[in-house]
């Protein structure tokens, strides 16, 4: 199992510095726009660096505008980890743009037949089928036009639209893209045309935007020369994830349910049954499943209601345990969004206790967040013995502000609930 046990996260987001020890449990409270999503989305990145791209449009945004780079680190029992978000530098801008350019972002030619209107592209695979002079001269070109453009050209906004994330071994580029990159790349596959315009007739030129990214075209002969960036918001070369974590993002609704239909999923669904009985999350079930459950009436008769009739906080507590009965997340660190959302208070309070047996029997380290005192306050209300004396160890409440954290212990967070309650609620 890997379990933090010491995180750091400086620069990151609205994140100016957060350091603490994580526990097997760890609820992360404060009111809006103090940073509680991003601590977990900063823990989620020590492991799964490559969700960095998950950020989108949002991508120039995860450098805290008070730093040069955000600094993620944390520590096993037996390992380090590290993610540090920044800027190249000038060089390393031009250089990557170069490596991007002429390798990663799709440089072919292919052999076939186009009319001087057509715009659909040709497979990589049928490069070969060029001749391959006329293809080594064109390349050859085409990296000279790209060096000359980076020494005449003003080079600095690429600075904007590349970032580099370093983790313990190596250093992946994200590509964001944006007018400088692109209007490089128009420039660039122009200048290769107008050295080939002398010895072959150019029957068609253009550029267009699709999945693939940014890119060029120019025919002559039957034959099709490309060049593109990568999509916008994507790895040069994509980290291999880790499937340490899971991130679990809303509950609001099951519509994220992803299904398979093997014998796994047909446990899964079997085993939340069990839960919601075992539980009595509802009252007289029968019997469970996505798509109807049976109920038995007060005379005794079976009624099937259909999954989709039931309420939100049913559907959010079922999507909750989709997500926490998988068997990748034994042994796993599990990033939990508000699981309360939705939720009647009874609902809640089982979860609590659901929580804790997972962490303590299935080795699950959680990072949950929460702005809801009644959630917080299950974790001590009427807790059987032997559950205290495991949170009195493996409990921490995490409360975020303007200025940073402070980390409390079993303890100190049921004593000061009453504070903690008016804090929430802006008093």
């Amino acid at each position: 199992m890997t379990e933090l046990e010491h995180v750091e996260i400086e620069g990151f987001k609205g994140l100016e510095y957060v350091e603490f020890e994580p526990t097997d449990i760890n609820l992360i409270t404060g009111r809006n726009n103090t940073g509680k999503t991003s601590l977990l989305e900063a823990v989620d990145l020590l492991f799964e660096p490559v969700n960095l791209q998950e950020f989108d449009d949002n991508l120039d945004s995860v450098i805290n505008t008070k730093f040069d780079s955000a600094e993620i680190s944390g520590e096993s029992d037996s390992a380090s980890f590290e993610a540090n978000i920044r800027k190249p530098s000038l060089s390393e801008a031009e250089n990557l743009f170069f490596e991007i350019a002429s390798n990663t972002g799709g440089f072919q030619m292919s052999l076939a037949q186009f009319t001087t209107d057509e715009k659909s592209e040709v497979p990589s695979e049928e490069k070969a089928d060029a001749p391959r002079q006329i293809y080594e001269n064109i390349r050859n070109s085409l990296v000279d036009a790209i060096r000359e453009k980076l020494v005449r050209e003003p080079t600095e906004g690429l600075r904007d639209e590349i970032l580099i994330l370093s983790t313990a071994d190596r250093e992946y580029p994200c590509f964001l893209s944006g007018k400088r990159s692109t209007t490089l790349i128009r420039d660039i596959l122009e200048d290769v045309v107008d050295e080939f315009r002398g010895s072959e007739k150019i029957d068609n030129l253009g550029f267009y935007h699709n999945q693939r990214g940014p890119r060029g075209y120019f025919e002559f002969s039957s034959r099709r020369v490309e060049l593109g960036l990568p999509p916008r918001n994507t790895f040069v070369e994509r980290p291999t994830p880790t499937n340490l974590t899971t991130f679990i993002k809303s509950t609001a609704t099951t519509d994220d349910i992803k299904r398979t239909d093997d014998n796994q999923e047909s446990v899964k669904i079997d085993d939340i049954g069990d839960f919601i009985q075992e539980r009595d999350i509802v009252d007289n079930l029968k019997s469970f499943s996505l798509d109807t459950l049976i109920f038995e009436t007060e005379d005794g008769e079976k009624e099937p209601i259909p999954f989709d009739f039931m309420g939100d906080g049913f559907k959010a507590i079922v999507g909750l345990l989709w997500e926490l009965m998988d068997d990748d997340v034994e042994n796993q660190i599990v990033l939990i969004e508000e699981p309360e959302n939705h939720m009647h208070p009874g609902y809640v309070l089982k979860l609590v206790h659901f929580l804790i047996d997972l962490a303590r029997d299935e080795n699950v380290q959680f990072f949950i967040t929460t702005h809801d005192h009644d959630f917080i306050k299950d974790f001590f209300a009427d807790m059987p013995d032997e559950k205290r004396d495991y949170l009195e160890d493996e409990f921490s409440l995490v409360k975020m502000d303007d200025f940073g954290a402070e980390v409390l212990d079993y303890e100190t967070a049921e004593h000061d609930l009453k504070d903690l309650h008016l804090d929430l609620r802006g008093i």
